[in-house]
């Protein structure tokens, strides 16, 4: 298996090998929460539910066998992210040393805990190592602890979080452990500071809502285009999903009913059974009404439904401006006194949500009841209710 592996990813890379990358995030300020954007060309993506003796785990491979992240029912999660400059690789790796793809693999299903894995690879003589042609690190992390595996000539170097989080884009991270966030440098060290300032100024209250802004802007278009967006709970092995750099869908896949689910930002619910046999991507993106690709051109001024709702303590707010305009969206109680301005300038057209977190303009929490979201321009004024629930 594992000289197929290598195969597949010689053949995959020999003919072009391109500068792409992906930004992986661990939070641990409230609960752990885990994400990442995947950033490549064009592909189609299979999503499974497997087991493995006790062990279920959920993972997201392309192009047929790869792998890109996986998560498992004792709420380990490990992803594999393409890392510049490029390294030496091996054909013919020596008895105990092991290739990344296996590293994926035996974290999901051979271990309880992310430091139990961590002592595997500094205390061993297992050394990782990287296919000819192409050079990967991968970020694993667990309920308690979250850290990044990299190659070296003798030692495996493992950067561990630091402040309750931890951010991965694609230069070797261990270069800079220790070292303010603002000195790194390499690909990807724009995506890198983008995500880490948001992660580390809403660590306190970090949510998976909050997961997916952050990723929403370190994401990427073009040939190399965010092509999904996940974001984990390991506390109830749920995995949310977002496809194609459209963060107002977003699905729901449960590790404990091995199902998948419509779960934010649809007009329609829809849900199915996931499991070794997988779905693809591209199944799930054409229930949705429009593409990712086409996003940036609605033809209507919408406020859609928050979601969830009711809400505690934050929800999403979703609304599409089909021309440019100047707009104001506010929150307003029962007695029609604003609490809060969640946006108030000109928009382009496009998509766009806004969080709310249950506090007024003073930061102050607002109790349990009825308030209105109000998205208001020049030519039109749309409302709609919401329920908080403390």
């Amino acid at each position: 298996m594992k000289y197929l592996l290598t195969t597949i990813v010689i053949f995959l890379l020999s003919s072009s090998v391109k500068i792409n990358g992906c930004t992986s995030f661990a939070s641990y300020g409230t609960r752990p929460i885990y994400g990442m954007n995947f950033d490549y060309p064009q592909t189609s993506l299979t999503l499974t539910i497997e087991t493995e003796g006790i062990t279920d785990y959920f993972r997201i491979r392309f192009d047929g066998n790869l792998d890109v992240v996986g998560v498992n029912d004792k709420g380990i999660f490990t992803n594999a992210q393409m890392q510049y400059p490029h390294q030496i690789g091996v054909s013919n790796p020596g008895p105990l040393d092991i290739f990344f793809s296996e590293l994926f693999i035996i974290s999901l299903t051979s271990f309880n805990g992310a430091g139990y894995i961590r002592e595997f690879l500094t205390e061993s003589q297992r050394l990782l190592r990287q296919y000819p042609q192409i050079t990967l690190h991968e970020m694993i992390a667990g309920p308690q602890q979250a850290f990044v595996a990299e190659s070296g000539d003798t030692v495996n170097h493992v950067t561990d979080m630091e402040n309750n989080m931890l951010v991965m884009s694609n230069f070797p991270l261990y270069k800079f452990a220790g070292q303010p966030y603002t000195s790194v440098t390499g690909v990807g060290a724009a995506r890198y500071k983008t995500l880490y300032e948001y992660v580390r100024d809403n660590n306190d209250s970090f949510s998976i809502l909050k997961g997916f802004e952050g990723l929403s802007r370190c994401r990427q278009s073009g040939g190399f285009a965010t092509r999904f967006s996940i974001v984990c709970d390991p506390d109830s092995n749920n995995i949310y999903i977002s496809f194609r750099n459209d963060f107002n869908k977003i699905w729901r896949i449960s590790l404990d009913e091995k199902i998948i689910e419509t779960w934010s930002g649809f007009d329609f619910y829809y849900s199915r059974g996931i499991g070794e046999t997988g779905i693809s991507s591209e199944e799930l993106i054409e229930m949705t009404s429009v593409s990712g690709e086409d996003l940036s051109a609605p033809e209507k001024f919408t406020l859609q439904q928050n979601y969830p709702n009711p809400f505690n303590p934050e929800t999403r707010i979703s609304y599409s401006i089909g021309k440019t305009a100047a707009i104001d969206i506010s929150i307003f109680n029962m007695a029609g006194e604003k609490i809060i301005t969640l946006f108030n300038g000109h928009r382009n057209p496009g998509h766009y949500h806004e969080l709310w977190n249950g506090r007024d303009e003073r930061g102050y929490e607002v109790s349990s009841g009825i308030y209105f979201c109000r998205l208001r321009s020049v030519k039109k004024t749309i409302t709609k209710k919401m329920t908080l629930l403390r």
